[in-house]
């Protein structure tokens, strides 16, 4: 029995739901009312009042009715939600049959017309739990997952457990971890709780219970103490994320009691939280920070975040601006200042503080126990070097279990048929008659690759077994090879010597070298076994020599080494012999360290045949590292055209120009731009971030310079260049013929794509819009429109890719045009795009 009816207008738009022509002109007009009234907040007569107009339009409008349910159950008025509710959900199974509780196939949320339902179905299973109805609520959520929609994971675990149904909770468990469907931190916990109670029966070992728990630490450490507290939490959040205190306070509130009706679970919980003391003394707490999770610190301050050393666990590790402070990684003396990340992204970046400052580590023996634990085991798993491997799983081949070749290319390995039928599938399919046509993997088998292995002395992981599937995986083609440190080990002054002599057919090699390689055993990481890199300029410049006529060369140093660097590339002449690569087309150097100007320029003199140069982050300073104090603050060389005039003025030929952070002014444009009327690809990165020289921007006056002198340009990047406007961009499209755009945090947006698409027939990709993850809903209907002017051939990102998910035939056209996109970034040539590849229809 229901406690209340709802107002007579709305009752009578409930009673026509069974009788009204479905139209689809209508449900839009009404989703757009509805979509007016779920932004009202703080007037819920106007609110009522805009859901009742939606519904006299069209009383069909599933996202009505889910607006009304959500203001009723907000209201504390559960019942009155639930008719809402139902009435929404049958709406929508009258309008589309096939969304029944018998459908079997995925309902995607990437559809944008799957959402009013799922929202619709999601709101229907909390009211079920609202009204006590924990049974029904347990049904709709099973639906949920079944048709792979993740929203009510979370909450479909704590009902098994507050159901009492341990074992579907389980399965459950199970099936997601298969399925890696994502996964916030009440999966976690639920796991933890699981686990506890098969401890407690004799079903599970106490080693993982504590895993469990160090997983879900890593999840949310927030968590914890709000199960401990007395009481649960009033309110819940209107958003949340991932691994934040809003989080931990939406599963405490639905869980809370779930937890006290396991006997002794908190009991165990608040033991763990200071088993062994408040906080582990000074050395363990640096072995901690620099583990392989965040740690969650309490100060005397009354300050309480997750904190990290753990260059590999910090936010915004992947921004090409992001830097560590020194003093993170230094070796640390007891007593003296510790500096950590803060991983609360609502909160600052560095923290320094004492020992004697910190109050409390909870769970730190967990974590510490967990940790070595899975150190042992790793270690009794880790294979000898050179065993070799499934090319699917990677499991390693054992005396009693050979691996088994491709039949058709011989070097393929697999353990299983279930592996070789996936991996063919996946990729092999395409790289299997490569591989067997390819000379040079004619010349290199497995058993001269492991000779030379044995004569380099590569050390311990001296993988070159490796070497094959890397270089493989890596490559463009057959004459091209990719150095990654990672893959090959660290000695890559023998790696250079071994492809200098062996490779004959070379064509184009990218040499790309990550932080962590220039580590010393006093910083690394906890559990690191720090192999540092063996890289010296006298085998750069031997390279050089001995290789054949290459066709590109790229050399990618990480930032902030700027010493080692300086050391290969100056004090050792790391590329005094790249002058005699005439032949080279393309060049790239990243953070690359010179003395001077003058001296750079005398390195790309003689390269007349360059089309495509990319200088990024590139440094000239005579005295900065020669020995002294390492300097903080990041240099860039581009201070006027001039300086670029110095080193690329007699480059004429060149085809495709890339130079990123730059300082460069419209005058010093005016300079530059008319020596190069060849252009096809340009890239005018801007300074990224907040620091004073990004105030120096591009004006439109710069793009009309380009228009004006670059008829045949049809890739431009213009990013960061903060001054631009959406009206220098339009006039650009209009004089080139562009097909790709990218102009993040410009004056570019949403509101401009239709224009754009409409100027510019050719355009095929644009990226725009800041640097955040999502778009606002304003931005996606003028995306929607956009896509509709555009025919689905515009491929839009923002940085997330945008797919007009509102139209089956405007989404197939989008697939291609991704797909066109992504076989064209397949067969790109070190860094520049052959656009004359492209579909133009």
């Amino acid at each position: 029995m229901f406690p209340a009816t709802l107002p007579s207008p709305l009752q009578r738009a409930r009673e026509s739901v069974a009788s009204a022509l479905i139209s689809a002109d209508l449900e839009d007009e009404a989703q757009e009312i509805a979509y007016d009234a779920m932004e009202v907040t703080d007037n819920p007569a106007a609110k009522i009042r805009l859901v009742e107009e939606a519904l006299a339009v069209y009383p069909l409008s599933t996202e009505a009715w889910s607006v009304l349910g959500c203001h009723y159950l907000d209201s504390r008025k559960p019942y009155l939600a639930l008719i809402c509710f139902e009435t929404a959900v049958t709406a929508a199974r009258r309008i589309d049959p096939s969304c029944g509780i018998d459908r079997t196939e995925p309902l995607e949320w990437g559809y944008i017309e799957n959402r009013p339902y799922l929202r619709a179905m999601r709101g229907l299973a909390k009211t079920y739990l609202a009204t006590g109805d924990l049974h029904r609520a347990i049904e709709t959520a099973e639906l949920l997952s079944r048709w792979k929609n993740t929203a009510l994971d979370s909450s479909l675990c704590g009902w098994y457990l507050r159901a009492g149904r341990l074992g579907d909770a389980e399965r459950f468990i199970q099936a997601l971890k298969k399925e890696t469907r994502y996964q916030d931190c009440g999966i976690d916990y639920s796991r933890v709780l699981l686990k506890y109670h098969n401890v407690q029966c004799g079903r599970a070992e106490a080693s993982e219970l504590f895993q469990a728990l160090k997983q879900a630490l890593k999840s949310n450490p927030y968590a914890p103490d709000l199960l401990l507290a007395p009481e649960s939490p009033l309110e819940t959040p209107s958003s949340y994320g991932g691994g934040d205190e809003r989080e931990a306070i939406l599963y405490a509130f639905d869980n809370h009691t779930v937890w006290r009706s396991f006997p002794g679970a908190l009991d165990w919980l608040a033991e763990s939280k200071s088993r062994h003391g408040d906080k582990p003394d000074e050395p363990t707490l640096i072995q901690l920070l620099r583990g392989k999770q965040p740690v969650f610190l309490c100060l005397s301050d009354g300050r309480a975040f997750p904190a990290t050393q753990n260059r590999d666990c910090m936010r915004g590790r992947a921004l090409p601006d992001f830097r560590v402070p020194p003093q993170v990684t230094a070796r640390h003396t007891n007593g003296g200042d510790i500096c950590v990340q803060n991983h609360d992204t609502s909160s600052d970046d560095w923290v320094s503080f004492r020992y004697t400052d910190l109050a409390g580590v909870p769970f730190w023996n967990v974590l510490l126990t967990a940790t070595l634990e899975e150190e042992e085991t790793k270690e009794e798993e880790v294979s000898p070097p050179g065993t070799p491997k499934c090319w699917f799983c990677s499991a390693p081949e054992t005396p009693d279990k050979k691996h088994k070749r491709c039949s058709v290319c011989s070097m393929a390995m697999y353990c299983s048929r279930e592996c070789q039928t996936k991996d063919w599938k996946r990729k092999h399919r395409k790289e299997c008659k490569r591989i067997k046509e390819s000379k040079i993997w004619g010349e290199l088998d497995t058993q001269t690759l492991s000779v030379i292995t044995s004569y380099l002395n590569l050390k311990e992981k001296a993988v070159v077994s490796t070497l094959n599937k890397a270089w493989l995986e890596a490559s463009t083609c057959d004459k091209s090879v990719s150095i990654d440190p990672d893959v090959v080990g660290a000695n890559l002054d023998a790696v250079l010597g071994f492809v200098g002599r062996r490779f004959r057919n070379l064509l184009d090699v990218d040499i790309h070298i990550e932080q962590h390689h220039f580590l010393t055993e006093e910083n690394a990481v906890f559990g690191e076994q720090v192999e540092p890199l063996l890289l010296q300029g006298s085998s750069l410049s031997s390279f050089f020599d001995d290789c054949p006529p290459l066709r590109s060369f790229s050399l990618c140093f990480p930032q902030c080494v700027e010493n080692h660097s300086s050391r290969i590339l100056v004090q050792e002449r790391g590329l005094e012999s790249l002058p005699r690569q005439t032949s080279l087309r393309s060049l790239t150097l990243f953070c690359a360290y010179f003395n001077n100007l003058l001296c750079f320029a005398q390195f790309l003199t003689p390269l007349t045949n360059l089309r495509h140069l990319a200088i990024g982050y590139t440094v000239f300073d005579e005295a900065a590292y020669q020995g002294g104090e390492e300097t903080w603050y990041r240099y860039t060389p581009w201070q006027s055209g001039s300086d670029l005039l110095v080193v690329i003025g007699g480059m004429t030929n060149l085809r495709s120009l890339l130079i990123d952070d730059h300082r460069l002014t419209d005058l010093d444009l005016r300079q530059l731009i008319p020596i190069f009327p060849g252009l096809s690809v340009l890239s005018l990165g801007g300074q990224f971030g907040d620091s004073p020289p990004a105030l120096v921007s591009l004006t439109d006056s710069s793009l009309e310079l380009i228009g004006a002198h670059c008829p045949h340009l049809q890739r431009l990047d213009v990013s960061f260049n903060r001054r631009l406007t959406s009206d220098g961009i339009r006039e650009l499209v209009k004089a080139c013929p562009l097909r790709e755009l990218c102009a993040y945090e410009t004056g570019l947006s949403a509101a401009d794509m239709v224009d754009l698409v409409e100027l510019c027939p050719t355009l095929r990709l644009v990226r725009f819009g800041n640097m955040a993850p999502m778009i606002s809903k304003e931005d996606e209907k003028h995306l929607r429109k956009a896509t509709v002017a555009s025919g689905g051939r515009v491929v839009f990102s923002v940085p997330k890719c945008y797919e007009p998910t509102f139209d089956r035939k405007l989404m197939a056209r989008h697939e291609e045009a991704v797909e066109a996109l992504k076989k064209l970034e397949a067969t790109e040539s070190n860094g520049w795009n052959e656009w004359e590849d492209w579909p133009l229809e």
